[in-house]
């Protein structure tokens, strides 16, 4: 389900910046993952990617850009949760500590 949002906020023709509240879904799927350690990216890299996007989203919005320009918000969300995602480790399985 997670991948449909974001396949269909990228595809939309409108509204991409006032649609983002369906990535919520696939947020909190990316923050289960972190918090039960079903990921093998580093959740630095996760956290730090999401806030890279949010920082950008809202620097745009104090220097009152037109909303066309939050054209890359969705891609950068998508690409965001391939990251976050590409790695990830099946329920049950145990993630290998790497020293």
């Amino acid at each position: 389900m997670p991948v449909v949002l974001l396949a269909s906020l990228v595809t939309t023709a409108y509204g991409w910046i006032y649609d983002d509240i369906v990535l919520l879904v696939p947020v909190m799927q990316v923050a289960v993952a972190v918090l039960a350690g079903r990921t093998r990216t580093p959740p630095a890299f996760i956290v730090g990617g999401y806030l890279l996007v949010n920082a950008g989203i809202v620097a745009m919005n104090v220097v009152r850009v037109e909303p066309l320009w939050y054209v890359w918000a969705p891609f950068a969300f998508a690409a965001w949760y391939a990251m976050a995602r590409m790695r990830a480790v099946a329920p049950g399985t145990a993630v290998v500590a790497r020293a």
